[in-house]
Parts: structure tokens; sequence; C-alpha cells
């Protein structure tokens, strides 16, 4: 298991409070950092396709189906000490969103300074997809990044965040539990931390859920459910107060493990955190660059 970082927040971000439940202890940050750009909040998913994006410079697969590929922004200073994101999208599960729709964050995140690997995966609607066939790739997909980097002790030497959005937040929290060499932190954004308790809600995501345990035993359920495990990581948590997909009480249960820290993000919805026109993102990337800066 790699060396977990000791974590220290400073008042250098934009509309963020941060909040230890464990402790109990809370503090809003004032804002300092200056942007011209022009900042949007509570954005649509409509909203996140409009932004201009850059491809990937490399795309390699780990499986037979088209679907089953990870892909490459590599930094655009190219070095041994580069921290690493390793991203994982959401979309309910379904093989109706794509990896796509995460081309901006990525590209965003690439000009950030950082390198970064994306991951497909077959969904709901896929053949294979849906549990266990969805998870499986997850693991598939993040061995075939290891061995673009030589193996384990090579990548283990690099920082590296795994880092999921929604339904990826919820794949992301249970592929570290099996990738504890490699991953340094893993951060969830506006991520599904407890699939059983979600699939009971009413909205089109939650019933997702249902389908992507369809047929699937008491067993498989404590299996899929990152809220059954105590994090080996240390994880961290962004989740916007105005999140609509994604009820706020997911990562408020998480977040009483002690290695686990919860970020509100002052008036964000649920597409802010993969937005980099957003008021949320700079709050976002800020803690990334400082996370990755103290391993």
């Amino acid at each position: 298991m790699k060396k977990l970082s000791a974590y220290h927040i400073t008042a250098s971000v934009l509309l963020l409070a941060f909040v230890s439940l464990s402790s109990a202890a809370a503090a809003t940050l004032e804002p300092t950092a200056h942007d011209e750009q022009p900042r949007r909040s509570n954005v649509s998913f409509n909203d996140v396709l409009k932004v201009p994006f850059s491809k990937p410079d490399q795309r390699t697969y780990y499986g037979e189906a088209p679907i089953q590929f990870v892909e490459r922004w590599q930094a655009v200073k190219d070095q041994s000490s580069t921290p690493v994101i390793i991203s994982i999208h959401g979309g309910c599960w379904l093989n109706a969103y794509a990896i796509d729709h995460t081309y901006a964050m990525n590209s965003a995140l690439r000009e950030a300074g950082f390198e970064v690997w994306a991951l497909e995966y077959r969904r709901v609607g896929d053949t294979g997809g849906g549990w266990p066939g969805t998870f499986v790739d997850v693991q598939q997909g993040l061995a075939r990044i290891v061995a673009e980097f030589g193996g384990e002790q090579a990548l283990a030497q690099r920082d590296v965040t795994l880092m999921g959005h929604s339904a990826g937040g919820h794949l992301a929290l249970l592929a570290a539990q099996q990738n504890t060499q490699i991953v340094d932190r893993v951060v969830g954004l506006a991520a599904i931390t407890d699939l059983s308790t979600y699939a009971q809600g009413e909205n089109s995501c939650q019933q997702a859920g249902k389908r992507f345990m369809e047929g699937a035993d008491a067993t498989a359920w404590q299996a899929a459910n990152p809220a059954t495990m105590a994090p080996a990581q240390p994880v961290y948590l962004f989740h916007g107060d105005a999140d609509s997909i994604v009820p706020q009480q997911q990562s408020r249960t998480y977040a009483v493990h002690d290695n686990v820290r919860l970020l509100w993000l002052k008036g964000a919805g649920h597409f802010d955190v993969i937005d980099p026109q957003s008021h949320a993102w700079l709050a976002l990337v800020t803690q990334l660059k400082e996370l990755s800066a103290q391993n």
C-alpha cells in the first residue's frame, strides 16, 4: 500500500466548504482565486457537451469489444514526475453515456499539468455490461494502464489519483480496494457510494442502478457496494449542494470513515464537477494540484 499523504487544505479556492465528518469540523474557505474567464454554476449535461476539447493522444484496447479501451492525454510537460489521473466516466452505468462527454474535463486536466488516462467500459445495454461485467472491464482497463507504465512497481513511483464521476465514482471506489499498490487517493465527483440505498430512489439514474444489478443476489449486491467496505486509501468526495441526481446523503454517509474528506461545492449541480467552465472546476483543480504536490 502506498504511503498515506497528509491532507492540508489552503484558502485558495473558490466557493468551497470543507467538512470532515469524522471530527465534525467545518470551515468555509474565502475565495482568493482570480480567473478572467466567465464562470457558471448548475450546468446541464448538454452544456458540458458544448465545451471545447482536445482529442486523446493515444487509444489502447484491453479487450475484444470495440468499447474496451483506455485513452491517454499526454501531459503538456511530459516528465517522470508528472502526476497521473485515471478517470472513470459516469452516466448511470448506461451505454447511452460514453467516455466522450468527459473529453473536455480530461483536456482541461492535461492543461492543468496532469497526465490523464480515461477508461471506457461495457455498460448496461452492451453485451456483457452490468454487474459484474462492467467492473471486470474496469479492472482489466486499469491493468492495461499499469502495463503501459511498465508494471505496478513503475507506476507506484508516480503520484496517482483514481477519479470517477457519479456511477464512475462508484466504480472507482470499488476498484481502489483492489489496487492499493498503485493508487495514492480516490477522488469521487458526485460519487454514488451506497449502491443499495441509491437504487431504491425514483429518479432515472437511481432506477438504472437496479438495471445494473439485475439478477444479482444478496452476496453480489454486497460486493458491488462501496458502503460495505472501509476505504483502503484516502478518499476525497466533491459534491455540489445543488445536485439533483445524486443525493447529498450519498457523500455524507460515506464520509463517516476516518480517511474520507467531504468537500461541498456551493451552488454546483451534478455536472459542474466535470465542466471546466464552471465555478466548481476552479475549486476541484486547485485541490487536485495541492493533493498531488504533497506526495
